[in-house]
Formats: structure tokens, C-alpha cells, sequence
């Protein structure tokens, strides 16, 4: 039996030797901003977490210059780079069973027990008391008198002295909290004090924010407490642990909860909250708040702020202030500076305003010390006022319409066009001689404009004048032959075309087309007037559209036949009939399109020649040449949109034997294109267009 107990002692010793108990962990504090805990040592091995700076945790194991840690239920490997590893200092229990307490002295709960020779890791040393872990890793305070160092020192070592008899604790198991300082003063709490939750100490919110200035409040819909302190806004949710300073996350470890109706917040995150540092002192077993003063607030200045604004008569930068603005102003070439005393820019600080030609003014603030300056920069030649409203706090720097440019194109071979652009919409009042066409902009300065100009490829235009003259602009056209003038605008009165007409009783010959009679048809007419708005008459429209065409037709030397000539009624088929007996080269009828919808806009043109009708599917490539000639040229120099050819059973075209189209010259439903039907120059450039394209038909099919 003996023999057999020396065996088992032996088998224990060998087991020991072979197998030792678990060895006390040294221990390390994170030095990376956020560090990721991997599976393995190495980066090839996956995350398996991450850990914040100042974060304690254990070390396992090391391998490589990685270390195998454990913080709470996290284990795994970190780079030796972002680790600060210090060598733990083990303690060896010298009395025979000694209390572990949650705090230091004895009037704190007990948490268990050690026995004599059981191995502790010394975490922080105190004079009576230190705080040690146990090999289960287990947290506590021991008397100093019952240990001793196995490795490495302990100081300062008390004087040995037996422990106190134990008084009255407090519940069993229960941690009691830290005392609290800020900046040097004990805080006090009322009727919730702090509570220590999953080894964090939780603290009243409200208490600790109000005591360092803060304002305080709850978000009952969102379940929050949001507190402002100076430029600093911090919102903690219940039960989160992500709340938010300056709308940032910082992750905490404890969320805050309610206790008797007052929010417990980490006392970390609150004291740090506000730029606050927090220190813990284990000697004392108290945390210190120290947060400074708020810096005093800058004095307020006046403020400026710069926009852009656009009416029918000009354009400007506005400079707003808050107070009188009393800028002192520099003026250069093509620039304004001005300065602002005491005064910042506020919101942009640089605007720009077209002011045609693909040019802008620039505005352009900056703020210099304690005062603003805006330099403005325009074109050359752009004139601009400046003037105070307010009561002297708003500054307008205005420029007055102007003219953007002045162009030419040849119309016909008797005919140019003027174009003069300007910024905004101009009125305009005109003279002219035989020779000569004034017009006077209103409120309309030479802006962008020449002084003169000639063109070349145009010989019925000579030269343009431009001139200033007080707050208008007079523009004079200068021709080389006796000429009547047509003006119109375009819809938004910014385009003013002047188109000048050869009146000349010999215009040059132009090489007739032999053998080609057109019948053109005005729609319409007596007690059928198509189309009316506005008491405008399609009727009236059509009927002068056609005989202008016909006038430039027959200066081409080409016959033309007309169904009508005046406000009568034809029919249909008589317009066909009039056609046929001419035995005409083709036939085009003049009409105004119209819609319920006053936004349809355009041109389209219609042709008939079915594959069901033999006669008229013969000419088919005829009759869709005719219509795309008309079409596109009435696109071209109207500038309208382009609805299209299309194919239509239109009696005027189905009754006609020769080639035939009918035109609709835009709609007199859309008020923009009513404005130009009633219009002499657009209806001139109608005719044009349409004898043109007649022309260009018969051209090119002999």
C-alpha cells in the first residue's frame, strides 16, 4: 500500500514538471489609434476584431513579433508594432487564507479568497493595499502585508500589520464606485450616485455635463440627451453604444441606461466628452476630471454677404451688410476695389454675372485680418454704377443693358438681314430714309458693340453704326441702294432684326427658269378663316405669306398662278381645278397651324401619293422632294422647331395632278409664333424661305 502512495506522489511530481500550471500573463497597452486583432500572427490572417488605443489587455503567447492577447472575450494575435509589453510582477500569498475585496480597505465587499503559496499578478501597488488578478482572471484588492514578490519589486512595501477586524459591508458582491474630482473638487450627485456596470464606472450625466458649463437636454422621440458646451455638441442615445461628439461615433463599451429616471453614462466618455482629460488614481481609488475654461468668445462682427440679381433693365452684384457698409473704394481699369473695416464675408465669397459674349463680372471677397475686402473685375468697355440702398448696409453695383453683338447674313439676292443682340429685352423706336435705318435703344448702352462695322459677302448692306448716346445706343444701317426696311424682335425681345430690301427698280438679272409655272394657294379666305386667336385671322396671314412669295418668284422669272388674291372664298376642289387647267409645274398651298395645347410649336409640311392611286404614287419622289425642300427651308430661316415631313389625304393634294405640298407656317395657337405671323419681317422670311425651296425643287428636277 505505501510502495503504491510514493507512486501516485511521483506520477503527480512528473505531471507537474511536464504540465505546469498556467503561467501569470504579462500584460500591454494598445499604442494604435485602432488595432486589429487577427487569428493568427501575421496580416494573411483574418480580423477578428479591433482594439482603440490605451486599451489594457493580456499577454498569451508571442510568436514572430506578433502577441497573443486577451481582452474580456476577445483572443487573438496583434502586431508587436502598436504594443507597449510589460512584464508582470507576480506576488506569492504568505498567509494562510487571505480575502480578495472589490476596493481598497476592508470596509469594501469580499469577492473570495486565496491560500498561501496561490501566484498573483500584481496590476497596481499601493501602500496598504494592491490591486491584483488571480489566475482565473479575476480582478481584486489584497492586503500588501499577506504577499510577497516572486519577480521584480513592489514599492513602497507596508509594514506588516495584522488586518482590521471586518465591519458592516455593503451587499454582497456589489463593486463600489470611484470618488469623482473635477479640477480638484469632489462631485456630489443627489439621489442617484455613480454604479459600477461590467467593470466600467457609470456616472450621472446630467450632474457631471451641467458642472462643467454645459447646456443639457432630452430628445424624448429619439431617446436621447444631447448637451452643447461652446462649439462642442455631444448626443448619447439609450441603450447605444456609439454616441456622437460634432456628429463623430465614439464607441464605448457599457451603454448608457436609466437609473431612478437619470441617464448613466461611462464616466470616461463623459469626462472626455468635452476635451476633458480623466486620470485614474488606484492609490486613492478616486478618477480626477480636469477640463479647461471655454475660451472667451471672438466679438461679433458684421457680416457681409454677396449675391446677383437680374431684372428686365439690368443686371448687378449685390454686397449685404449688417451694419452701414462705408467701403472705401478703389477704382482702376475694368476695376473697382473695396474695402470694408471690421466687417468678415459670410457664405460665398465669390459670385459672377454674365454679361454677354461669353463674358462675366466677377465678384470677389476675401476677408483680411479683421477686415473684408471684394474686388470687382468687369470687360472692357462694360459701363457699371454703383449706388447705396438700405440705409447705406446694401451696395449695388449695376450694369445696364447692352449690346452683345451685331451680325449680318445674306437673305436673298435682294434682301440682307441685321441682327443686333443685346443683354436683356430692349424697346426700340426707328426712323429711315431711302438709304438709311435708324433705331434708338432705350436704357440700351454700346456694351460689347464696335463702333462700325462692314460685312463682307453682302452688297445691299454698306456699314453699321454704333453709337452711345447719354443711356441709349443708336444703330444705323447704311445701304448702297435705295431700300425699305422691315424690323422685328425675337420673343424675348433681346434679338432686333432689321432686314433691308432692294427697292432698286433694276435689280440684277438672274437666270430665269424656263418653262415653270407654280400655282400657290393662300388657305383659306371670304367666310372660312381658319385658324383665329386673339382676333388674328389665319386667313389674313396665308393670303400675304402668298403674294410676298409670289413677288419673289416672278423676280426670278418664274409665272405664278394664285387660287385667290384676295379675301375670298374657293373651295377645294376649285383650288384643285384651277391648278389642273394651268397644267402647273406644282402646286404649294400656304396654311397656319393650330392646337388645343398653346405649347405645340414648329413647322411640318404635308405631300399624298399612296401606292392605291397610281397617278399620284408615279410622282412620289416628286411630290416628298417638294415637301423636304419647302420643309427644310422654312426650318433654316424661321428657326423654329422641325415637326417634319409627313403624309397626309389632304383633298388640295389628293385632287391636284402635278406635285403638290402644303405648308404649316407654325402655329397661331403658340403666342410666341403668333407674335411672328403677324410680324412684316417674318412673314417676309416665310415668303423667302418658301420660294427658295420652290426654287431649289425646280432646280433640281428639271
Amino acid at each position: 500500500m505505501r510502495r503504491r502512495q510514493v507512486k501516485i506522489i511521483a506520477l503527480i511530481c512528473i505531471f507537474t514538471l511536464i504540465f505546469p500550471l498556467a503561467a501569470m500573463a504579462d500584460t500591454g497597452t494598445i499604442t494604435g489609434s485602432v488595432l486589429n486583432v487577427r487569428s493568427g500572427p501575421g496580416t494573411e490572417y483574418p480580423v477578428i476584431g479591433s482594439l482603440y488605443q490605451d486599451t489594457q489587455v493580456e499577454v498569451l503567447d508571442s510568436q514572430n513579433g506578433w502577441y497573443q492577447i486577451q481582452y474580456r472575450t476577445l483572443k487573438g494575435w496583434v502586431s508587436g508594432n502598436y504594443i507597449d509589453v510589460k512584464k508582470s510582477t507576480q506576488l506569492r500569498v504568505t498567509g494562510s487564507s487571505v480575502n480578495l475585496r472589490s476596493g481598497p480597505g476592508t470596509d469594501y465587499p469580499v469577492l473570495g479568497s486565496v491560500k498561501q503559496g496561490d501566484l498573483l499578478v500584481l496590476v497596481a501597488a499601493g501602500d496598504q493595499w494592491h490591486q491584483v488578478k488571480t489566475t482565473a482572471g479575476t480582478t481584486a484588492y489584497i492586503s500588501a502585508q499577506y504577499v510577497e514578490p516572486v519577480n521584480g519589486s513592489v514599492t513602497p512595501k507596508p509594514e506588516p500589520k495584522p488586518e482590521p477586524a471586518p465591519t458592516p459591508q455593503p451587499t454582497p458582491g456589489k463593486v463600489a464606485p470611484p470618488k469623482i474630482l473635477l479640477n480638484g473638487e469632489p462631485m456630489t450627485f443627489g439621489d442617484v450616485e455613480p454604479v459600477v456596470d461590467q467593470q466600467r464606472t457609470l456616472v450621472p450625466l446630467r450632474a457631471i455635463f451641467e458642472a462643467m458649463g454645459a447646456t443639457v437636454t432630452w430628445d424624448q422621440a429619439k431617446q436621447q440627451a444631447v448637451a452643447v458646451r461652446g462649439d462642442t455638441r455631444v448626443v448619447m442615445p439609450l441603450n447605444s453604444t456609439s454616441p456622437t461628439v460634432n456628429g463623430k461615433v465614439q464607441k464605448i463599451d457599457v451603454p448608457a441606461k436609466v437609473v431612478n429616471q437619470r441617464i448613466l453614462a461611462p464616466l470616461r466618455f463623459v469626462g472626455e466628452a468635452f476635451g476633458g482629460k480623466v486620470v485614474w488614481h488606484q492609490a486613492s481609488y478616486t478618477v480626477d476630471i480636469t477640463l479647461e475654461d471655454l475660451a472667451p468668445p471672438e466679438p461679433e462682427r458684421d457680416k457681409i454677404t454677396l449675391s446677383t440679381a437680374r431684372d428686365s433693365n439690368a443686371v448687378r452684384a449685390i454686397i449685404q451688410g449688417t451694419a452701414p457698409l462705408n467701403a472705401v473704394r478703389k477704382t482702376g481699369p475694368g476695376e473697382l476695389s473695396l474695402s470694408f473695416k471690421d466687417m468678415n464675408i459670410e457664405g460665398s465669397s465669390a459670385v459672377s454675372v454674365d454679361v454677354g459674349a461669353g463674358k462675366t463680372m466677377k465678384v470677389v471677397g476675401s476677408n483680411q485680418g479683421d477686415d473684408a475686402v471684394i474686388k470687382v473685375t468687369l470687360p472692357e468697355k462694360i459701363r457699371y454704377e454703383v449706388w447705396e440702398e438700405d440705409n447705406g448696409k446694401r451696395l449695388i453695383i449695376n450694369v445696364p443693358n447692352l449690346v452683345v453683338s451685331v451680325s449680318q447674313a445674306n437673305f436673298s439676292s435682294s434682301s440682307e438681314k441685321i441682327v443686333v443682340q443685346t443683354l436683356l429685352p430692349a424697346n426700340y423706336g426707328h426712323q429711315s430714309t431711302d438709304r438709311q435705318f435708324d433705331f434708338r435703344l432705350q436704357g440700351v448702352n454700346p456694351g460689347h458693340a464696335q463702333n462700325e462695322y462692314t460685312f463682307r459677302g453682302g452688297e445691299l448692306v454698306e456699314r453699321v453704326l454704333v453709337k452711345g448716346v447719354g443711356p441709349d445706343t443708336i444703330v444705323t444701317v447704311l445701304t448702297t441702294e435705295p431700300s425699305r426696311f422691315v424690323t422685328s424682335t425675337s420673343g424675348n425681345k433681346t434679338e432686333i432684326n432689321v432686314l433691308a430690301i432692294s427697292s432698286n427698280p433694276n435689280p440684277p438679272p438672274v437666270p430665269p427658269i424656263d418653262g415653270k409655272l407654280v400655282v400657290l394657294d393662300p388657305g383659306h379666305g371670304g367666310s372660312e378663316s381658319g385658324a383665329s386667336y386673339a382676333g388674328i385671322y389665319e386667313k389674313d396671314i396665308t393670303l400675304d405669306i402668298a403674294l410676298r412669295t409670289g413677288k419673289i418668284l416672278q423676280s426670278r422669272g418664274i409665272p405664278v398662278i394664285y387660287t385667290r388674291d384676295s379675301d375670298v372664298y374657293v373651295s377645294l376642289g376649285e383650288r384643285g381645278r384651277i391648278a389642273n387647267a394651268a397644267n402647273a409645274t406644282c402646286f404649294v398651298s400656304i396654311h397656319c397651324n393650330a392646337f388645343t395645347q398653346p405649347s405645340a410649336h414648329g413647322i411640318e409640311t404635308w405631300f399624298w401619293a399612296p401606292s392605291h392611286t397610281p397617278r399620284l404614287y408615279e410622282q412620289r419622289q416628286q411630290r416628298q422632294a417638294l415637301a423636304s425642300a419647302l420643309q427644310n427651308q422654312l426650318v433654316a430661316d424661321l428657326q423654329r422647331a422641325n415637326r417634319g415631313v409627313k403624309e397626309g389625304n389632304l383633298q388640295v393634294l389628293r385632287d391636284t395632278n402635278m406635285p403638290s405640298a402644303l405648308v404649316e407656317v407654325m402655329f397661331l395657337s403658340n403666342p410666341e409664333e403668333r407674335s411672328m405671323l403677324v410680324s412684316d419681317y417674318y412673314k417676309q422670311v416665310a415668303a423667302q424661305a418658301i420660294a427658295d425651296g420652290i426654287i431649289n425643287y425646280l432646280q433640281n428636277n428639271p
